[in-house]
């Protein structure tokens, strides 16, 4: 996830809660061992194409699967949809009891310090865990930096 998503550990991740249930639009994605091949019938069926479009968004190649990703999709608003016809590539989903910011975890190249994350957080400040990333000391992996107590 860091070398792919975060800017080879410069940025940050941030960890959300987000609602199950039956209303829920989160899907986890699936890594089969083998993908299904693209069906040149699509080009000419609009049935095909749905199905191979909704196939391409919710599988992976198994060597993706140690991110154990889960997807959702948002329709933009009548606004996003004008500012995308403009050339904007970049949109944001509100904060809300449907996306709740839980954790941040600061990538092991990062120049942000916590401090100033809870400061851009302002009153979410307490709300959210902060966390730092290291490489494991044993495994090929990223963990939670744990700091150590001082001794008096």
């Amino acid at each position: 996830m860091w070398s792919h998503y975060a800017e080879n550990h410069l940025g940050v991740c941030y960890g959300f809660d987000i609602p199950s249930g039956p209303n829920t639009t989160l899907v986890e994605m699936k890594y089969p061992d083998k993908l299904k091949k693209f069906d040149h019938a699509a080009l000419s069926d609009r049935n095909v194409l749905t199905e191979m479009i909704n196939y391409a968004q919710r599988h992976k190649s198994q060597v993706w699967e140690y991110e154990q990703e889960w997807r959702t999709d948002v329709s933009l608003n009548k606004d996003e949809q004008e500012a995308k016809a403009r050339g904007a590539s970049i949109f944001y989903l509100p904060f809300s009891e449907k996306l709740k910011l839980k954790k941040i975890i600061i990538g092991t190249r990062s120049k942000i310090t916590s401090t100033q994350i809870n400061n851009a957080l302002g009153p979410m400040s307490g709300c959210v865990e902060i966390v730092t990333a290291r490489a494991s000391f044993r495994e090929y992996k990223i963990v939670e930096q744990k700091l150590s107590r001082l001794k008096k």
